[in-house]
């Protein structure tokens, strides 16, 4: 139900994709597969990949440079 619950909800997508990752993982993961998908859904549940940020934010900022007179 807390995976559903983030799917509703447009800024708890990502948390609940990382929820969902953790759960097809298993609890004992053994094949390298397995691991990679406890990987991502960690790193998804710890916000490490900004997905979720508008391409605005994303961009820097310019950068001026003067020259001297």
């Amino acid at each position: 139900m807390t995976v559903v619950a983030c799917f509703r909800d447009k800024d708890a997508f990502w948390f609940g994709t990382g929820l969902l990752l953790l759960l097809v993982a298993g609890y004992m993961p053994e094949a390298t597969y397995h691991q990679l998908l406890i990987i991502l859904g960690v790193g998804l549940l710890a916000g490490a990949f900004n997905i979720g940020e508008e391409a605005s934010e994303r961009t820097p900022a310019p950068i001026s440079v003067h020259s001297p007179r």
